[in-house]
């Protein structure tokens, strides 16, 4: 415990960074199978690149009053 307060450069169990990626592709495999397609998906933009539908899906339109 003390180990953990001080610093320690062991990094936890429970990284961020990897559920992130793990919850992102979770969520696009769901994507893809209501598409019925396999996407292409560039991470950086967090676009799908190949099917304009399934972009819809990810980020969709949102009704006026409803913008964020």
């Amino acid at each position: 415990m003390a180990r953990r307060l001080q610093g320690s450069k062991v990094k936890p169990g429970g990284s961020f960074e990897f559920s992130g990626m793990v919850t992102e592709t979770l969520l696009l495999g769901n994507v893809a199978t209501r598409s019925g397609q396999r996407l292409n998906w560039d991470r950086a933009n967090m676009k799908v690149v190949n099917a304009e539908a399934a972009q819809k899906d990810v980020r969709p339109e949102r009704r006026s009053g409803w913008e964020l």
